[in-house]
């Protein structure tokens, strides 16, 4: 084993373990997003989690993951997947992970799945085939639509009297 060095409080903290050994450390210290709310408020042993995010003209939202880095040599820090994509990131640098939102002005309802796992896991064999040593993170994002876009006409019928179709002189034409 490693040394780790200090944890946040300044003390001395255990030895680091190394990938593959056991007890290595496979969960985050936090998940904060830039905008909105996470319900409920993070918790590293928690598996799920809903991000409310009350703009609907968000476009994108910036979630900062933190390694808990007293558990860690940086020689040795986990496997970060987001969304089945690994991660490149420096232990040493704030960890980011902007998710792009609807592109539309629409409702946004989406699943982001952040997996953190020892790359040098899934060695041993189980009944049931290897054992990945790893923790998974499901977060739920939702925000509610522009309120444009719930009251913008689309199209536009018009008849008269007799229920017979009227046509005007200029197509109609929703974006004004």
């Amino acid at each position: 084993p490693l040394p780790m060095g200090v944890d946040a409080q300044g003390n001395e903290a255990e030895e680091a373990k190394v990938w593959g050994e056991p007890g290595y450390w496979v969960k985050l210290r936090d998940i904060q997003p830039d905008i909105g709310t996470l319900l409920p408020g993070f918790d590293e042993d928690g598996t799920s989690f809903e991000l409310r995010i009350l703009d609907s003209e968000a476009d994108v939202v910036v979630l900062f993951l933190d390694l808990d880095r007293s558990k860690y040599n940086p020689m040795y820090c986990p496997k970060i997947m987001v969304d089945g994509d690994e991660l490149k990131y420096s232990p040493i640098n704030s960890i980011e992970v902007p998710v792009r939102l609807d592109d539309t002005s629409g409702k946004v309802d989406k699943h982001v799945k952040i997996q953190v796992l020892d790359p040098k896991s899934g060695g041993g064999v189980w009944i049931f085939g290897p054992q990945t040593v790893q923790h998974e993170y499901d977060i739920h994002i939702l925000k509610p639509p522009s309120p444009k876009a719930v009251v913008q006409a689309t199209s536009l019928y018009v008849t008269d009297t007799g229920e017979q179709p009227l046509e005007g002189e200029v197509a109609f034409d929703p974006a004004g």
